[in-house]
């Protein structure tokens, strides 16, 4: 059971937690060198890869609390130097970061631009791999795969597209009737859910790029978002609600009420039992 666990970032070839949510929520942005990885190698045994979860949660709650010590929040690390505290500057752009995100293993970052164009770096050395321009307008949202090896984009040129994080081959382009407001993966990466304005949120698959569902909400206003066992999808909506649908049907399952302006975001809690609200009319 720990062998199949183990998940192995198809960029670095370096076996990583098989808790990424342990890195995600404790790590917080920790410098990979401060998080002990275990290099891929046959023949793993259940007994080896217990003891490489257990290291690699030693190293990143000492890591942690190292820096905590130091008087850093954990939340503006600086991923590339060995001062902690001093932000890293990976891209100046005259047209501006405007979308960002860690690859699962955390030794790798996407940067997406105001010009729709796209940077694969490697943080340990702070050096581009990849650079190629992904869309024709500026990038709302880009993310990489659970797994890793894949990356999906949402732009203001209305559309989302999935790419291969290696080779930065586009696999699938999903055409939006208005601008993106945010593409996300499901938990389990085989699936895309995609919100633009003024249009229905939809749901994707992630390797044929068929369109699966539709969930119209009139005037969306922010992301849309999977719950956390990817059986229901939350939009946030114009009309001063967040609504909750069924993502295996596609029917609206209850609609939120009770702000007197936009909802601007809607999430779940991490055992997607309570849903939170964010509006214009100053209230959450």
């Amino acid at each position: 059971p720990f062998k199949s666990a183990i998940k192995v970032c198809p960029l670095c070839n370096f076996t990583v937690s098989p808790f990424p949510s342990l890195v995600q929520g404790l790590a917080c942005n920790l410098p990979p060198a401060r998080i002990q990885v275990l290099p891929q190698g046959a023949g793993l045994t259940p007994a080896m890869a217990a003891w490489c979860a257990v290291r690699i949660w030693v190293h990143i709650l000492a890591a942690r609390a190292a820096l905590m010590a130091e008087g850093f929040s954990g939340r503006a690390l600086n991923t590339l130097g060995p001062a902690p505290g001093d932000p890293a500057e990976l891209w100046h752009h005259a047209d501006g970061v405007t979308a960002a995100d860690f690859s699962p293993c955390g030794r790798w970052a996407v940067l997406a631009g105001g010009d729709g164009a796209m940077r694969l770096w490697n943080l340990k050395r702070g050096v581009v791999l990849k650079e190629w321009p992904g869309h024709t307008e500026w990038v709302v949202s880009a993310m990489f795969s659970p797994a890793g090896g894949q990356l999906l984009t949402a732009s203001r040129d209305n559309t989302a597209k999935l790419w291969s994080a290696s080779s930065g081959k586009l696999l699938s382009d999903f055409a939006l009737e208005d601008k993106a407001l945010s593409a996300v993966f499901s938990p389990a990466g085989g699936q895309v859910l995609t919100a633009s304005d003024g249009d229905a949120a939809k749901l994707w698959n992630a390797t044929t790029g068929e369109l699966l569902k539709n969930f119209t909400d009139g005037e969306l206003t922010g992301p849309a978002v999977f719950s956390p066992t990817a059986g229901q999808v939350l939009t946030a909506s114009m009309d001063n609600t967040a609504k909750l649908w069924s993502a295996t049907t596609g029917d609206l399952l209850r609609a939120f009420v009770g702000h007197e302006d936009w909802v601007v975001a809607a999430v779940f809690s991490p055992t997607g039992g309570q849903v939170l609200t964010a509006s214009m009319d100053n209230t959450a």
